[in-house]
């Protein structure tokens, strides 16, 4: 049961701006209260992500279902549709008249420039959605290792997992968070 509760916390807390704390830890049948500091509102989207997915991991794998992150599906559509936006941007700097080569050269430049740019901040968005990915299916490791677990966001039932029944409550996490 510590096991669990170290993936759940770790996963959450693995996120940048987000701090996590125990409140309240009891042994026997482990209890823990714990307090989620998110810093901004990115943090609170990451860790809507992580707990949403997990939630689905847990739920399809005690379900026989299929986990679909349909986030992360669409982000990489996403990135392959600016990829190919990015391809055809350059193939129309390329094909431009080399009589205008000499007045547009720092145009190309800082148009270069923004494609490399957007470039990393495609990567660097694949990478967090990796990293969102495997905190989720860390979180659900931590929930589907234990017999029981009750998830509460302030106050609020979000997950109830007893053997291997999953209870989610038709809660908005937005709406809870």
């Amino acid at each position: 049961m510590i096991t669990a509760l170290s993936y759940l916390i770790n996963s959450i807390s693995n996120i940048e701006n987000v701090k996590v704390e125990i409140d309240d830890i009891h042994a026997g049948s482990l209890y823990a209260r714990i307090r989620v500091y998110l810093k901004d509102l990115v943090a609170k989207e990451e860790a809507k992500a992580v707990l949403e997915t997990s939630k689905e991991v847990v739920v399809k794998t005690l379900t026989a279902g299929q986990v679909s992150h349909v986030d992360t599906k669409k982000a990489n559509a996403e990135t392959k549709k600016i990829l190919a936006e990015k391809e055809l941007v350059e193939k129309e700097i390329e094909s431009k008249p080399s009589e205008f080569e000499s007045k547009i050269a720092n145009a190309l430049e800082l148009e270069r420039m923004a494609l490399e740019n957007e470039k990393l901040k495609i990567q660097l968005t694949s990478e967090k959605l990796e990293l969102l990915s495997k905190l989720s299916d860390l979180a659900a490791k931590g929930i589907l290792d234990v017999d029981d677990m009750r998830i509460e966001i302030n106050k609020v039932l979000y997950l109830l997992k007893s053997g291997d029944t999953v209870k989610t409550p038709e809660t908005d996490i937005d709406k809870i968070m």
